[in-house]
């Protein structure tokens, strides 16, 4: 059971996860959402979950496009996947890169998007889950104290070199249903 008033979020990368990562996307012409987001999103929000997006976009630092451009490519996503019904609560996006500029707390592996989420939001964190297509997530979800899941685009396998993930699937829709059957094992056990 969760704590009074706290709630579990399932934070998502973007670009390989709810869209296709056709890399360093700059125009918003050029998102296409993959197969099953919508279902899997519905899913977790059916279950309580909070959904929110964390993800680097280092094409601003590196000088692909410029933070206006950023926000109209994530506005585009957000606004497609919210269009019918609210699927996605919140996004939080880094735009840095430590080869092309300052360091900074919030480029994954590092947890400074989870944190701000905690901070606007009365998370309960060790019952939320990261879902993301690479290393960098993976760590990032350990890193906070979240589960893990991976799930690499199109069967594209960005495997973690040292952290593995807590389960491997094939998209989102297959994420939340294995999240669903964990939990309702986990119910079951306290119940007998």
């Amino acid at each position: 059971m969760l704590p009074m008033g706290k709630e579990p979020a399932v934070f998502l990368d973007r670009d390989g996860v709810l869209n296709y990562d056709s890399g360093y996307i700059s125009d918003p012409k050029l998102v296409k959402i993959l197969p099953f987001v919508r279902e899997g999103l519905q899913q977790f929000k059916r279950m309580g979950f909070r959904t929110i997006i964390i993800s680097n976009q280092s094409g601003v630092a590196r000088g692909y496009f410029d933070l206006k451009t950023m926000e109209e490519v994530a506005k585009k996503v957000e606004d497609f996947l919210n269009a019918e019904e609210t699927l996605l609560d919140a996004a939080y996006y880094c735009p840095h890169h430590p080869q092309f500029g300052s360091p900074c707390r919030c480029r994954k592996p590092q947890t400074g998007l989870i944190d701000k989420a905690m901070a606007q939001y009365n998370l309960d964190v060790k019952q939320s889950f990261f879902i993301g297509d690479k290393e960098s997530d993976i760590l990032c979800g350990k890193n906070a104290g979240c589960g893990t899941i991976l799930v690499p685009e199109n069967g594209v396998t960005y495997a973690p070199s040292q952290e593995k993930p807590d389960k491997k699937l094939r998209n989102l829709q297959e994420a939340a249903q294995w999240v669903e059957r964990k939990r309702y094992e986990k119910t079951a056990k306290r119940t007998t």
